[in-house]
């Protein structure tokens, strides 16, 4: 059964070491990118997956060098349960501030395109670029102990 999600969709990561990542929906398009999703991180290393109240603001990762609050990524994982969704938020005002990203040179406040972005104006925004299901795992489980999978290096 194919689980349905929306934005302000809490749901959980399993990271494999006895913990999981407590993320939210950003963004859930229905257009061209339906294969896609946009989280943000809740919490980092719940021990349970359920959500304790709290503030539901987004805590930055880190990609290598650069500080993330928003990742982009399909949307198997979590349309099959496998990322259990765990309740529902309304995004804050912080989460809001995610669902303006650009791709490939075109500035994106969630579904619309709000204009073309010149080079140096691009760097002010998060791309869209779309990770894999293992390197969300990585970078949510980065510091927490955990590597990943020497057949993903």
């Amino acid at each position: 059964m194919v689980q349905k999600y929306r934005a302000g969709d809490v749901f959980s990561i399993p990271l494999g070491t006895s913990a999981n990542a407590l993320c939210q929906v950003v963004w859930a398009p229905r257009g061209d990118y339906r294969n896609v999703f946009a989280l943000c991180v809740l919490e980092r290393c719940a021990p349970v997956p359920e959500r304790r109240a709290g503030n539901a603001r987004p805590l930055p990762m880190r990609d290598g060098d650069k500080e993330i609050k928003v990742l982009f990524t399909g949307t198997k994982k979590i349309k099959t349960g496998h990322w259990t969704i765990i309740g529902h938020e309304a995004l804050s005002s912080e989460a809001r501030e995610l669902l303006t990203f650009h791709i490939a040179g075109e500035l994106h406040e969630g579904d619309t395109l709000v204009r073309m972005l010149s080079a140096e104006e691009s760097v002010r925004y998060p791309a869209m670029s779309v990770l894999g299901f293992e390197l969300v795992q990585h970078i949510l489980s980065e510091g927490l102990g955990s590597r990943l999978p020497e057949a993903s290096i």
